[in-house]
């Protein structure tokens, strides 16, 4: 994969999650910010926190590769990643927890099973 297929992959999700910015994509969290994956990797890391959050106030960063061995990850499965993830309680090892802002950074390398709600194909604007 070139890094212009991975850019194209993380513009493509962010215009997805730009709608999550303003209404909640899970419980009371809302997208605060997302950003490119560190030297050019082909992730997409996805801040979360409450709806007048800032940088000191974030809950979660999500780290999600973008393609998989079958090809590139739809926006509406990152999506359905982030509702999985962010909806319950849930543990990680050592490994897959970092820090990044003083946020905790979650790595997420395992496929969900995802469903695409209708939310989902809104139109964007």
């Amino acid at each position: 994969m070139t890094p212009w297929e991975a850019a194209v992959a993380q513009a493509d999700v962010t215009g997805h999650l730009i709608l999550y910015t303003q209404a909640p994509i899970v419980k009371n969290m809302r997208v605060r910010g997302l950003l490119p994956g560190p030297g050019g990797a082909p992730t997409v890391r996805i801040a979360l926190g409450r709806r007048k959050a800032t940088v000191t106030d974030l809950v979660t960063i999500y780290e999600i590769p973008l393609f998989r061995q079958d090809g590139m990850l739809l926006p509406w499965e990152v999506v359905s990643r982030i509702r999985h993830e962010a909806g319950e309680v849930r543990f990680y090892s050592g490994g897959q927890v970092d820090h990044v802002l003083d946020t905790p950074l979650i790595r997420l390398a395992e496929e969900v099973p995802g469903e695409e709600l209708l939310e989902d194909r809104a139109p964007r604007c």
